[in-house]
């Protein structure tokens, strides 16, 4: 720029002798080709693509745009013309690539979160071999190795139980409770032992279910979308050329062979699409900078800009609309007995138990004041309960018909039971608590489309969440496999857009086939791979949904303002060029000022409504 402002000068002043003209114009032009030609080349190159499929796009546009200006300028320097667009095409250049790249490192913030195992799978294992333990690395494991799991650890593989012990699958089913093994029952890799385990293995690292599911998740998100700027260019640039052309011709009929390629050019560079090109990634990267702000991470803006036309939406349970901690609320006592000593042992033996719901036994009975009582000789049956010998006799805490009950008397509610010598003396119902933003969550999604809810969890909890968050029970769906779920998500999407919300790698194989899907920081983040939008603030949860509809609508009326001035303002300025107000220099210094308006623009629309 600052090697053709002297040309500019000269050219005002009429100081410039031919020779420092020429070297000043080829210089301007040199130093512009490193920009035009190697910084530009992602866009030549996508922009011969869209030649070779025979479709026009914004790339293609810009393309056509820098190969006409330095095509012009050298041209107008062999012709002995002051006239120079090569600093016009290097700031367009600079300008284009600078708002792409504002959007790609803000989309990159949560590609760098997690990878396809990250935190699912452990890096070690304790494989038996020849009577001893050692440690190997868990992708070293082979089929047929004994492997030796602690209780609370993931397993490293997929197996087959030798010996009884029991484990938590929710990563996979969203089942809130255990699953009792028996010898040759199979188990999957990344879920917790909640007993010690013994397992011989069938599958490792990429052959293991939840990699199977994630790897298909993947493939099955990489959907291509279509864009609005490429979309007006399909038109829009077909119509510059032919107005170029026209220009051309009927000044050169009229005024003579220079004239009509001047006005041409002029045409040309006045049509240049930067402020399209400009407007949509600009636009984008305000609000994928604002999200971020909030605690939302956007990976694909694309699909989460389909947010404004829902066909329907589809919300896991457990982790999603309520918290995923279990907590006691109601505790019914049964017979009569020291309630303080009872509870002193109930407070010792469930801070022995890993079990979800001994966890939330142990915080209730803390809450009344009672300490832990002395407990002796624990033993854990898995899918039963957990039982020690206190100073009272044998005491019990799990499943109701293990401590003498009739479930068929309890309702839905989840319930575990307080025992002592077989003898039931207290009942407590469980609930896992509704996520303080879900009934928000589930009215803006209901006033934009019909709400699903799918969940492994067993039907009467899943219907129970269903009619207190105003779901109709023939969309709410319990005992989901992961398998199961991506099957009723490729029916669903026949339909229309659809977005679903999950915390887990259960969810991933679904999440990967809808059209918008939002992954919750409350699951694990390997889901994230078949993610277009991260929640990264727990506190903030489901209520990101919400958040990311308004904001879809609201983005596209952004967009659709800017593109309607990028195309105002293109329209008026080939009326100037086409009439002959405009000659091509000045088209020249318009063009990066279209950009820059636009820019500000951007900018301000991202700084709204925070």
């Amino acid at each position: 720029m600052n090697l053709s402002m002297n040309l500019w000068a000269g050219e005002l002043a009429r100081d410039l002798d031919p020779g420092n003209r020429l070297a000043f114009g080829w210089t301007a032009l040199a130093v512009a080709l490193p920009a035009c030609l190697w910084s530009a080349w992602p866009i030549h190159r996508a922009a011969w693509a869209a030649l070779r499929t025979r479709r026009w796009s914004v790339d293609l546009a810009a393309s056509i745009t820098v190969v006409l200006a330095l095509g012009a300028t050298a041209w107008r320097l062999l012709a002995g013309g002051n006239e120079n667009y090569a600093d016009a095409a290097a700031m367009f250049i600079a300008l284009l690539l600078g708002a792409r790249w504002a959007l790609h490192t803000a989309q990159e913030r949560v590609r760098g979160l997690a990878g396809a195992f990250d935190g699912l799978l452990p890096l070690t294992a304790r494989r038996r071999l020849g009577g001893q333990l050692e440690t190997v690395a868990a992708e070293a494991l082979l089929v047929g190795d004994e492997v030796v799991v602690e209780a609370g650890e993931r397993l490293p593989c997929d197996g087959e139980a030798v010996g009884a012990g029991a484990v938590d699958e929710a990563v996979l089913t969203g089942e809130t409770r255990p699953r009792r093994l028996g010898s040759g029952d199979g188990c999957h890799a990344g879920c917790t032992a909640v007993t010690a385990l013994r397992l011989r293995a069938t599958a490792t690292g990429a052959a293991t279910r939840v990699a199977r599911l994630l790897a298909s998740g993947r493939a099955a998100a990489e959907v291509v979308h279509d864009d609005p700027a490429d979309r007006l260019a399909r038109w829009f640039m077909p119509a510059l050329l032919l107005a170029a052309l026209a220009t051309g011709l009927g000044w050169g009929l009229a005024a003579g062979l220079e004239a009509g390629l001047a006005q041409g050019l002029a045409v040309a560079l006045a049509g240049c699409p930067c402020a399209i090109g400009l407007a949509v990634p600009l636009a984008r990267a305000a609000w994928v900078a604002r999200l971020a702000r909030q605690g939302v991470l956007v990976r694909e803006v694309q699909a989460v800009e389909r947010l404004q036309a829902l066909h329907a939406v589809v919300f896991d349970k457990t982790g999603t609309l309520t918290t995923g901690r279990m907590r006691v609320v109601r505790w019914r006592w049964l017979a009569e007995v020291d309630q303080a000593v009872v509870l002193a042992g109930v407070r010792g033996l469930a801070e022995r138990s890993r079990h979800p719901a001994s966890a939330a036994v142990a915080a209730w009975v803390a809450t009344q004041g009672v300490l832990a009582g002395a407990t002796a000789a624990v033993v854990e049956e898995p899918g039963r309960g957990v039982a020690c010998a206190g100073p009272l006799g044998r005491l019990q805490l799990g499943a109701p018909a293990w401590c003498g009950l009739d479930e068929r008397d309890l309702g839905t509610a989840s319930m575990v039971a307080v025992a002592l010598d077989g003898r039931a003396l207290a009942l407590a119902e469980l609930e896992d608590p509704l996520h303080p933003a879900a009934a928000e969550a589930v009215a803006a999604a209901a006033r934009q489309a019909e709400v699903h809810l799918w969940s492994g969890d067993r039907a009467a909890p899943v219907a129970t969440v269903a009619t207190a968050l105003g779901i109709p029970t023939e969309r709410a769906h319990g005992g989901c496999s992961p398998e199961g779920k991506a099957g009723r998500m490729a029916a669903l999407v026949e339909g229309g857009t659809v977005v679903m919300v999950g915390d887990g790698v259960n969810d991933a194989a679904a999440l990967a086939r809808a059209d918008v899907a939002i992954a919750l920081r409350g699951g694990l983040t390997a889901a994230l791979d078949c993610c277009h939008v991260f929640v990264a603030d727990p506190a903030l949860g489901v209520r990101a949904l919400p958040v990311l509809i308004a904001g879809a609508i609201r983005q596209r009326r952004v967009q659709r303002r800017l593109l309607a001035w990028a195309v105002i303002y293109n329209l008026v300025a080939v009326g100037c060029a086409a009439a002959g107000l405009w000659g091509p220099l000045v088209c020249a210094v318009a063009m990066p000022l279209s950009s820059i308006a636009t820019i500000a623009g951007a900018v301000v629309a991202g700084q709204v409504r925070r």
